[in-house]
């Protein structure tokens, strides 16, 4: 029977609610975002299974948010009749717990009757969390995603060539892994055209017999290349050419030819300005005159064009010029071989060769291989069964838990446990801090919470491998500072037990209690006097010492005026300067301690 009344606990000073079996669990439907404690968490400062925070994060953007566990508190009480697993955070389930009443539990029975007549298992029996883990890990899913894609480096060595070449052809698919790879459909069209291309081989010396198909025998293949590779421009040139015709029947002026200015800048833009020209300058009628000036990028294929294919689509061609009706007669000339051409399916996979093709449809591993693509996809719709059934089992186990972790914060106030997004318990200058949260960048943390009013100690946690090496942040907020501060060093013991090495790279300080509080404003004024005296007395040192210096120069003179045998101007030291210049120091610091005296 539904929960109509639900609690609320007061942890630290502010009630939350107090989830403690799956009924609670309904109340986070209705339970506005402003009265969880937390309403968004980075994935890596929640210490709870990978798998089950990977089931909760269905965008992959590396947060849980509070619509991920009242999505997933909701699928969990959809998909169980029977909450009492729920309420032990048991990570084990039977058939009889499940709701049927839908397609998806229809389903998740379904694999659990499976699983358990594989383990041999009554289907009253318990199936558990590291059963459906093993039947996952059989299946092979690290070369294999069940997709029905197969990759070269994810089947029998046999089909490494084959998969290749059908790769390299007709191009590969992505599997769920991003590595290129073949499926069915790909499969069958490679095979329908290595077939399809055979055929089309055999009977080639029939077909060319045909004297319209080869007009010019074994050459005919050579000139329609050299044709091809000239059709685009000739039909540019006869097009300009009528265009310069209508403008003539219009009256209208020629649009002048314009050389860009950066044309000469690199031989990259010469190259592309030439190769963008056309073959010759639009002449009436439509002709390309021969006799005039051609563009010298193509005059060379222009000529040999002439010798070796005009000749012989036109014997008496005169050399001097081509028009457009001489040019489409060489166009039509080759139609026949083009539709023959065309007529040969599977051409892209003429650089194989003929003899693999021919071997690998006697070796039929197309069919092999569909065989194996069938079983991915079998794979694929059981995995995809098995991971719905890990999923209940782990969101099963651990949603109490992570409620207790956003909605409310139980295990924060009670000194015996550790919430899920704490680092463990730091002993540091001789005391214990049990709450430590884990940051990933110190610089930035600081930065959002220097104006928290809290003095914040930020650690490097380092182990053996550097790798490993991570950062806390921990708060002081009782007690007194002691030796606190940068560079001090501690141990972490994490919630697993194991023990770190810590040193304090960053602070923000902040009083750490009342006390604290209290003297900070004596301690300011303390350390401002204290700045204060040793200016005055860095001054006064200074002067003194010039006065001093000033002396001995002094000396130097007269002794060395008497070794010359002249008498000294003035006596060298004047010991009223020096009196007045020592007391200047201890005249500043009493002025000073008299001002502060005032002030008070």
């Amino acid at each position: 029977m539904p929960k109509e009344k639900f609690t609320f606990v007061n942890y630290g000073g502010s009630y939350q609610l107090d989830i403690q079996q799956a009924e609670d669990l309904r109340a986070l439907e209705n339970l506005d975002e402003p009265f969880w404690m937390a309403t968004s968490a980075p994935l890596h400062q929640l210490k709870c299974d990978k798998k089950f925070l990977s089931y909760l994060d269905e965008n992959k953007n590396q947060r849980i948010l509070s619509t991920d566990i009242k999505r997933a508190s909701q699928w969990i009480l959809d998909r169980l009749s029977d909450y009492t697993f729920i309420n032990d955070k048991n990570d084990s389930i039977k058939i009889s717990q499940i709701d049927q009443t839908d397609e998806a539990g229809k389903k998740i029975a379904a694999t659990i009757k499976v699983i358990l007549k594989v383990k041999t298992k009554s289907e009253s029996s318990v199936l558990t969390l590291a059963e459906v883990c093993e039947e996952i890990a059989q299946l092979d899913m690290g070369e294999r995603s069940g997709d029905g894609i197969m990759g070269p480096d994810s089947t029998p060595e046999k089909f490494k060539g084959f998969i290749t070449d059908i790769i390299s052809t007709l191009g590969g698919v992505d599997d769920t892994n991003g590595v290129k790879g073949v499926n069915a459909g790909m499969l069958t069209s490679f095979n329908e055209k290595s077939k399809a291309l055979i055929n089309w081989h055999t009977h080639e010396k029939e077909t060319i017999r045909v004297p319209e198909i080869l007009p010019l025998d074994e050459k005919t293949a050579n000139a329609h290349n050299k044709m091809l590779e000239l059709k685009v421009l000739f039909d540019d040139y006869f097009l300009l050419c009528r265009t310069y015709s209508l403008n003539e029947l219009l009256e209208r002026e020629h649009p002048p030819f314009v050389c860009p200015d950066d044309v000469f800048e690199s031989p990259e833009k010469l190259k592309t300005y030439m190769l963008a020209a056309p073959l010759a300058k639009p002449t009436l009628p439509d002709i390309l005159d021969l006799t005039k000036p051609l563009n010298p990028q193509y005059i060379d294929k222009i000529y040999d064009f002439i010798d070796t294919v005009v000749m012989s689509v036109i014997p008496d061609f005169n050399y001097e010029t081509l028009t457009e009706k001489q040019w489409i007669k060489i166009k039509n000339y080759f139609l026949p071989y083009e539709k023959w051409l065309e007529s040969k399916n599977g051409s892209e996979l003429d650089c194989l060769g003929l003899e693999k093709l021919k071997q690998y449809i006697e070796d039929d591993l197309a069919t092999e291989m569909h065989e194996l693509i069938v079983q991915d996809l079998k794979n694929g719709v059981a995995l995809e069964g098995l991971q719905e059934l890990e999923k209940l089992l782990l969101i099963q186990k651990n949603i109490i838990d992570i409620c207790n972790n956003f909605v409310s914060f139980p295990e924060m106030y009670d000194p015996e446990s550790r919430a899920m997004f704490e680092a463990g318990r730091l002993v540091i200058d001789g005391r214990i801090f049990n709450f430590n949260i884990p940051v990933i960048d110190v610089n930035k943390h600081a930065k959002e919470s220097e104006h928290s009013g809290i003095y914040l100690m930020y650690s490097e946690v380092s182990a053996a491998d550097p790798k490993d090496t991570f950062y806390i942040v921990t708060p002081v907020t009782s007690q007194r500072l002691g030796n606190l501060g940068i560079n001090k060093r501690g141990t972490l013991y994490d919630i697993e037990g194991k023990q770190w090495d810590t040193k304090v790279l960053k602070v923000i300080e902040n009083p750490v209690s009342l006390v604290e509080a209290m003297i900070a404003p004596f301690k300011k004024i303390a350390k401002l006097f204290s700045s204060g005296i040793s200016k005055i007395t860095s001054s006064t040192e200074k002067t003194l010492e010039k006065s001093f210096q000033s002396s001995i120069t002094n000396i130097e003179k007269s002794v060395a005026s008497g070794a010359n045998g002249k008498a000294p101007a003035k006596a060298p030291i004047n010991p009223a300067g020096l009196i007045m210049s020592g007391s200047l120091a201890f005249a500043a610091i009493g002025s000073t301690v008299a001002f502060i005296a005032k002030t008070f």
